[in-house]
């Protein structure tokens, strides 16, 4: 299975989950006469639906370099455990911060249902089951989004970890210091359609050293999805790119 086909398989797993948790919000939205607090009420499940979601796509990814080394030099299983520590301690911090992203949009998108519901010249007993269906749109429209830019980066970043980890280089999405970078490059991959936004096609095939950025749309990103330098979200969502590692020089390097 390529890797398109993989991250495609795990969101839609994830988008049936996150549809669900948003019936759930809807249903509140639907009950309560003040817009709720999804910030609070939401957080932690989706939290923990994030976290889940990461653990799973980045077992999904897992080994995708090492594999494609000879036997002997495969990673080894102290490497193995820095890498599945690393990405767990990753996952754990950015959980919540993605939950608290999402949702602060959510409750922008609810407030603005409730407002434009009573601004709607109709019967007022209309008015909470207009709002709540442009609430549920509002929330439907967003899901195959999220689910996408979920999966990217948390795919993208378990491969680089990875190639960083087997290259005896600090992994940079531990935020420390910037990784000190090695000669061993690393290539941007679009998908090669009419989908591909201009500044995605324009930085495929640009290669960027082990442990540094690459720059698109004027703009640094370790790896498509990765918004840890600054990328804003009209370069990364609904970005299907990929990162091609030089497994024949991570071999060379190790050997």
């Amino acid at each position: 299975m390529t890797e398109l086909a993989e991250k495609i398989k795990l969101e839609s797993a994830f988008s049936g989950h996150l549809a669900a948790l948003n019936t759930e919000m809807v249903s509140v939205f639907a009950r309560n006469p003040q817009v709720p607090d999804f910030a609070v009420r939401a957080q932690e499940p989706l939290a923990t639906l994030l976290l889940s979601h990461f653990h799973k796509t980045s077992q999904k990814f897992d080994d995708r370099i090492s594999g494609k080394l000879p036997l002997t030099l495969q990673a080894s299983n102290r490497e193995r455990a820095d890498i599945e520590f690393t990405l767990s301690q990753y996952f754990q911090k950015k959980a919540p911060e993605q939950a608290r992203i999402i949702l602060a949009t959510t409750q922008r998108q609810a407030e603005e249902a409730g407002g434009l519901a009573q601004r709607i010249e109709m019967d007022p007993g209309l008015i909470p089951l207009v709002a709540t269906g442009l609430f549920a749109r509002s929330l439907l429209s967003r899901t195959k989004a999220i689910a996408v830019f979920e999966t990217q980066a948390a795919a993208e970043a378990s491969k680089m970890t990875e190639a960083e980890v087997l290259l005896g280089l600090s992994p940079s999405v531990r935020e420390r210091s910037p990784a000190i970078s090695s000669p061993i490059m690393r290539t941007w991959l679009h998908m090669g359609d009419a989908h591909v936004r201009s500044a995605h096609l324009s930085a495929g095939g640009q290669k960027a050293p082990m442990g540094s950025p690459f720059t698109v749309m004027g703009q640094e990103l370790m790896f498509p999805g990765d918004t840890s330098l600054g990328a804003t979200i009209d370069n990364t969502i609904n970005c299907r790119c990929s990162i091609i590692y030089d497994t024949q020089g991570i071999g060379e390097a190790r050997a």
